[in-house]
Order: structure tokens, then sequence, then C-alpha cells
């Protein structure tokens, strides 16, 4: 077994429901060289007591709690300050992991010092642990190049899983880079600046992926929102913060992917609207038919 030690920190607020799945898978892993901080926002469900009992369980487990919510961003920050090992991982208090995951990408870091992000197969899972859907695109954005390593990723649909790598596993010294340049970005509230922070990972070193499929994304029906806000823009135009700001692209870099990410956003004008009208357009014709079985009940 590999003797490499790993930081997973796992921001959490009002997570009772399902926090006690996460921290068993992450204690069942085969990997056992780990340490666990768990920081609750001031939650005002169980979550404190769930975490406390786990803490006195096993030593690993280092539990810190937040008088006042201090806000997501502030949390995943926390986390990662205090880890103390040169392997981090962020880790949502609702996932799931198979017990293979971080022994899989701990075994990847250690044959390439150049990878900076390790990443598995994944799926994401409803709210009874049902597979929703399955991710295979991740699968095409690793390369040794860097410029189509980015370029494959801007290029990726949004809705293609595309930000879960936030939760992979990472070498903290880049994470911390990586972190302080997109954090006035993260700070604002754009959208999807995870994805912008995982960019700049992928700037920063190689992404590699493995083929098995060992981390659940749990999606809670109730928060799922697959629309793009009005202000899509500022998502667009982190990219090109990121792009320009970059002390490892050369001048012909930056240069096509700005390109490309011109056209993603173009690409995006016609996808979402469509979407959007197929969707609605769906939603009328099921309430057409339900409207006209249920005037078919009654008459029967």
């Amino acid at each position: 077994m590999n003797n490499s030690y790993v930081s997973i920190g796992m921001p959490v607020y009002n997570g009772a429901a399902y926090i006690r799945q996460a921290i068993d898978s992450l204690l069942a892993q085969t990997h056992q060289n780990f340490e666990l901080i768990i920081s609750d926002n001031g939650s005002n469900d169980e979550t404190q007591e769930i975490c406390r009992q786990y803490a006195l369980q096993d030593k690993r487990i280092k539990f810190y709690v937040n008088e006042v919510n201090l806000g997501a961003l502030s949390n995943f920050t926390k986390v990662l300050e205090i880890a103390q090992y040169d392997y981090f991982m962020w880790a949502a208090h609702d996932d799931i992991w198979e017990s293979e995951y971080i022994s899989a990408l701990v075994s990847i870091m250690e044959k390439d010092a150049e990878v900076a992000i390790a990443f598995t197969m994944f799926d994401a899972i409803n709210e009874s642990n049902q597979m929703i859907v399955e991710y295979p695109t991740i699968l095409d954005i690793p390369s040794d190049d860097l410029y189509q390593r980015l370029a494959k990723y801007i290029k990726q649909h949004e809705r293609l899983g595309k930000a879960n790598p936030f939760y992979a596993l990472m070498r903290k010294k880049y994470t911390k880079q990586a972190f302080a340049t997109a954090y006035p970005l993260l700070q604002k509230g754009v959208w999807a600046s995870d994805m912008l922070f995982i960019f700049q990972m992928l700037s920063l070193g190689k992404f590699v992926v493995s083929p098995q499929k060992l981390f659940h994304k749990r999606i809670i029906t109730a928060s799922n929102n697959n629309s793009v806000p009005e202000d899509w823009h500022s998502y667009f135009n982190g990219y090109q913060y990121l792009i320009s700001q970059s002390e490892v692209l050369n001048y012909t870099q930056k240069v096509r992917l700005l390109s490309d990410v011109f056209y993603r956003r173009k690409k995006l004008y016609i996808d979402y609207p469509l979407v959007s009208f197929v969707s609605k357009l769906k939603s009328i014709i099921k309430s057409l038919i339900k409207k006209v079985n249920n005037g078919y009940k009654r008459r029967q």
C-alpha cells in the first residue's frame, strides 16, 4: 500500500441528511493514510453532533466549528489552509467514494510528478443513491500538450460534468496557487467559477483520469438547476482574465485560447436558449396530456 498522506477537506453546512454516508465511504478507503478536516459553517441541524461522534471514534478526523456562518468560499478556504499534507482533495458532505478512490489517484500522482490533478470516472446519483447519469466525456480532456488540454476543457459543454474535477485529488502547492489566482472570480460569485478554478489547475500541470468509476456526485433534485444565469458573460470573461494573466502560456497559445473562448461563448448563446425552449415545450405538452387524461377520466 502506498504510504503517501492525503489531506481531505470537507466544508459543511446543515449536512445531517447525508454526511454519515460521505464520512463512512471515506473511512472505508483502502488508502488509510489521510486526515479528514471537517469544518462546520454554523449548522443548525444535527451535523455538529454527528461529526463530533465520528471525531471521537477516529483520530484522523479533525472537526472545527465556525461560530457564525463564514460563507461557503471562506469555509472551503479554511480546510485548504489547515491541510498539512502534499496531496489534497475537497470532499462534499453528500457525495460517495468507492473504497479504491484515493488509492487509485495517489498511484497516478506517484507515477508522474507533472500531474497536478487526478480524477476518476464518475456518475451523478440522486437522494436515494440511484444513478442519474454518467459522464464519459471527462476522458476527452487529458493531454500532455498544454494548449490542447486547456482548449478541450473550454470546448466541453458545461452540462457534461466539467465542474466535478473540483473534487479531484490535487497537489496542494498547485491547489493553493490556482485558488489564489481564481479567488477574485470565486469571491464575486461568478457563475461556474469552480470550472474557472479547474481551468487554472489544468494550466499548472497534467490532468489524468482513471477509467474506473469510483466517484458518485450527489444531485439534490430541489437544488438542481441546469439553467445558465443571464450574467453568463462573467464566466467567459473569467476565462479571458485567467488566460491574459497566465505566466505559463505563450502569446500564440493565449491568442488561440481566447479564440476558443469566443466560439464557446457564441455556441452557448445558441445551445441554452434552444435547450430552454425544448424544456418548456416538453413541460407544456406534459401539462396538456395530463389535462386531457384527467378530462377523459372524469367522463368515464
